[in-house]
């Protein structure tokens, strides 16, 4: 895939131009690619892959996995032999280090534990730019005739109702995107769901975003 926000666009559309049958088989050779490198790179994949054929491009030949499996056997199941649970658990659990690179390389979060069990993310560079340009081609869908742009170019910015009690992954990518890029710091404003809602109303009264995102869960 093609690396920068422009020629991750070009890639959505020359896909998409392609028709259905070259988007499946696009997804089936990812998937491939996908199990062959936990295969090489995981030992908790590699055990759990043995019976499997070489090649597999259809998923619903994988054995199921659980969040409770996955953390139990986390030291096995990361695929940088390097990163280990208690390495990870310290980090996520500092406040300090919301935004922070783990290791330099690695965003850091941890989940709510709603069901139970609070599961650990890490992620690397590279999805950051997939998911923006992702979002950026459904946004066009959404804000047809130049809206999208006038939304984007107006006075206004971001405003983020998040929680902001743990390193939870909204809030670990909201506080990112906002270092990584000084304009989006300007545009953006976090404001915590911890906070009175008196106070709450006050921020978006002084703010007056142009768009206005809640995620209560992560």
């Amino acid at each position: 895939m093609k690396e920068t926000l422009l020629g991750l666009l070009n890639d959505i559309r020359e896909a998409r131009a392609q028709g259905p049958e070259a988007l499946i088989q696009r997804q089936r050779t990812r998937l491939a690619e996908i199990v062959a490198y936990v295969r090489d790179k995981s030992p908790y994949y590699r055990k759990l892959y043995q019976d499997l054929p070489e090649h597999v491009d259809d998923a619903r030949l994988l054995p199921v996995t659980s969040k409770k499996s996955l953390m139990a056997h986390f030291n096995d199941w990361v695929t940088d032999r390097s990163v280990t649970i208690e390495q990870v658990r310290t980090f996520v659990e500092n406040p300090a280090m919301v935004g922070e690179m783990f290791q330099d390389k690695y965003l850091a979060s941890i989940g709510t534990g709603t069901r139970g069990l609070r599961g650990i993310y890490l992620m690397d560079n590279w999805p950051g730019p997939v998911y923006a340009a992702l979002t950026a081609y459904q946004n066009n869908v959404w804000f047809p005739d130049g809206e999208l742009l006038r939304v984007l170019t107006c006075d206004g910015g971001r405003a983020t109702l998040v929680s902001t009690s743990s390193n939870f992954p909204f809030h670990v990518n909201t506080v990112r995107r906002a270092k990584n890029n000084p304009r989006v710091a300007r545009k953006n404003r976090i404001i915590s769901v911890h906070t009175p809602l008196s106070e709450q109303v006050a921020q978006l009264n002084e703010f007056r975003p142009t768009v206005l995102e809640s995620v209560l869960n992560f």
